[in-house]
Formats: C-alpha cells, structure tokens, sequence
C-alpha cells in the first residue's frame, strides 16, 4: 500500500520474512528530461552533490557511516527520475533511513564539492563514452532524429559542456525547485516490520517542509518523418547501423507490452538465423533506459555491427527486412508459440529481478515516481498474455523508423565478424 505524508512525500514499505537485510530507495521524480536548456548534465551532476555532506553527516562521511552499518549504496540519474538507493542489515535500516532524510532536507553544498564533482562526472562520461569507439551511438543519433523538444534530444548523463558554468547558486535553487517533498517516494523492501518502518520514515522525513513543485515538463511529440543519416568516424573497428521507432506511451500497458514482447521475439530469431549483414545485434525498447521505468515518449532500438563482406546499407536492409518479416502477411509472420515464450520469459526476468531486494525496492520507488502501476506480478501476467495477434500489431506499427549508420572515415569493405 503507497500513503503519502502530510508535505507529500511518498511511502511504500514491502515486508520479506526470508531476508535479514533492507533496501531504502528514494526516488526523486526529476531525471535528465527535467533540465533546463544550457543545464545539460545538471541532474546527473546533482545525484553526485548529493553525496557532498548534510547537516547531520559532515562532507566525507556518508560513505563512512553507511559502511559501519554493513551497507553499500549507490545512485543513478534516468530520463526521468533519480534513484539513490542503500542496502544494509534490517536491524540497521532505521539508522539508514534517518541518515537519508537529513540529506534530502538539510544538504551543505560548497564551491569545493561543486567543482570537485565536476571533475567527477567529466571523468565519468569520459571513460564512459568518450574514449569508447562507437561512444553513445546509437542513442544520441536516433533521439535527434525521433524528437523535436530539448528534454527528449538530449541525454543528460552523458553531458558536461554546460557543467563549468554552474555556480552554487544555480545548484541552491535546482535543489529547491526540484527536490521538493511531493518529487519524493521512499520504498522499502526487506526483512522489516511495516508498521514501525513506516513510523521511521513519517518521524524522518515529515520535517522536510512543502513547496509547490514546478509543473511537469512537456514532453509530447508530433511524429516525425523517417530519415537515415550517416555518419563517418576515424578509428572504428568496424562500422554499424541502428534503427530507431517511437513506440505507444508506457502507460499504455494493453499497447506497450506487446511491443517489449515483439523485441524479445526479434532478438530470439536474430540469435537463431543471424541476418547475414549483421553481428552483435541487440534490440529492446530503451531508447531512454529501462522500459519499465519511463515516460513517454522512447523508442524501440535495433543496432549491430556491420558484418566482413557487407555494407553498411546492406546490413540495414537486412534488419528492416527482420522486422518486416514479423508483420501481418510478411515472410516469416508471428507465431503464437514463439510469442507466448518471449512473454514467459519476460514475465519471469521481472519475477526473478524482484527477488533482489535492492531491484525491488529502486523498482518500486522508480514506477511510483512515474505514477505506474506496481503490481509486478500482474504485470508479469500481462507479459505471459500476448498473444501473436497483439505481437503482430506491434510490429505492423514499427514504420516509421528513423535509422543511423556509423561508417569508416573513408568508404572501403568489410566489418568485423
């Protein structure tokens, strides 16, 4: 049961009698999406200054004081929201969660952690993707293609360019704009008593005072025409292409699932009879991150590498025509056999994740974030219920696809097997 405190935050706190350990995510309902125009990576940057010492817990103990509880911790910005998450022994989780709500309410931010996170993050997105080859391709490509508005064409947390520019005052008021309680859920999950768990948190972080938040972002999307743009870069062990389709609106479960389920079909039959243009296909819908755990608008991706002998638009056609194969009255249409399986085995990845207790808890608090359902095992359930005919709408609505191809820096044959 989610309840809600009287300044908003959010609670929902999940019992386990097979664990003696606890997991505290908080969510925050503000993701990179949620960046101003010339604040690119300021989310990103925030979910670091986070850790920069509050009121209760001086700059350079957070670590320390969770690590002497027998805890880990961890953080991650996404498209749209931003989890800060910690795992530690249930009888330590009152202590946990009393420590997280000081820093959510009385955070000291400092022109030393300010510049030193900077530097952080900078040298994260380096090593990240800067001195990858093929770097954040194909995801940066398809979102400029697919979408028109900045908080849609931009991924945040892989940006630096605007961050030695932020002044403590831009992070002063960041903070107080978007970190407002009624942004907040904090979710639980473990071998913990509900009652008294739900007490700790109302004691915790019911001081946190209400402010109106700022109202959401518009993030819709007019469609836009395909287009294919290809790019040429130096270096590259071998060229590749992707394709990139917008997809219905995740809250849309009836319209949504079947699409996920289509991709694990698509990627079953790629694995059985490679195409033969393509290596190291992956395809999925998260264009924008995890599928369960975003708004619309995002995006079906399907990208490989070129394969020795082929082009790179050879090897494009061949992943369109895997797609189109899939579609009502195509070469190789869906059968009710291979859709059930994919949505069995999409079912039971999301049953078996759960298991974790720190997976469950960031998964609770990320879909109460986005006002989604959280009933994973009916959604589960939703999974093992798409039928061919429901897989085969999905792929009939995969046209309008937008497509990248990376090549060598001058035109020659071949790739990689």
């Amino acid at each position: 049961m989610i309840t809600r405190l009287a300044n908003g935050v959010h609670v929902v706190v999940v019992p386990r009698s097979d664990v003696d350990v606890a997991s505290v995510a908080i969510s925050v309902a503000v993701g990179s999406r949620d960046e101003p125009q010339h604040r690119a990576g300021f989310a990103h940057l925030f979910e670091h200054l986070m850790f920069a010492g509050s009121a209760g817990a001086p700059a350079g103990t957070y670590a320390s004081t969770i690590h002497a509880l027998g805890g880990r911790f961890n953080a991650s910005t996404r498209a749209d929201c931003t989890v800060f998450h910690v795992t530690a022994p249930a009888e330590a989780i009152d202590n946990v969660i009393r420590l997280e709500a000081d820093r959510f309410s009385r955070p000291v931010f400092t022109a030393e952690a300010l510049t030193r996170e900077v530097s952080v993050v900078a040298n994260e997105i380096e090593q990240r993707f800067t001195r990858r080859p093929f770097g954040r391709f194909p995801m940066d490509d398809l979102r400029r293609q697919l979408f028109a508005r900045f908080a849609n064409r931009h991924d945040g947390a892989a940006t630096v360019a605007d961050l030695p520019a932020a002044t403590l005052t831009d992070i002063e008021r960041f903070f107080e704009r978007e970190y407002s309680p009624g942004r907040l859920t904090v979710a639980v999950v473990g071998g913990v008593d509900v009652e008294r768990t739900r007490s700790v948190i109302a004691e915790a972080f019911s001081p946190l005072v209400a402010r109106a938040p700022r109202p959401p972002r518009a993030l819709e999307e007019p469609a836009r025409p395909a287009t294919t743009v290809r790019h040429r870069r130096a270096g590259l062990p071998a060229e590749a292409v992707a394709l990139g389709v917008r997809v219905p609106d995740p809250a849309d479960l009836r319209a949504y699932l079947p699409t996920l389920v289509l991709a694990e079909v698509l990627q079953e039959r790629a694995a059985a009879r490679p195409p033969t243009g393509l290596v190291s296909l992956a395809i999925g819908v998260d264009l924008l991150g995890d599928p369960l755990g975003v708004r619309d608008p995002t995006g079906f991706v399907a990208r490989g590498l070129v394969a020795d002998g082929a082009d790179a638009d050879e090897a494009l056609a061949d992943l369109q025509r895997l797609i189109a194969a899939a579609r009502t009255g195509g070469d190789d249409p869906l059968g009710d056999d291979e859709v059930r399986a994919a949505g069995a085995v999409l079912g039971s990845r999301l049953a078996s994740g759960l298991d974790d207790v720190n997976a469950h808890a960031v998964a609770l608090a990320t879909r109460v974030s986005l006002g989604a359902p959280t009933d994973f095992p009916a959604i589960a359930a939703r999974f093992r219920g798409v039928d061919a005919e429901a897989a085969r709408q999905a792929a009939d609505a995969l046209t309008e696809g937008c497509a990248v191809l990376l090549c060598h820096d001058a035109p020659r044959p071949g790739g990689v097997r």
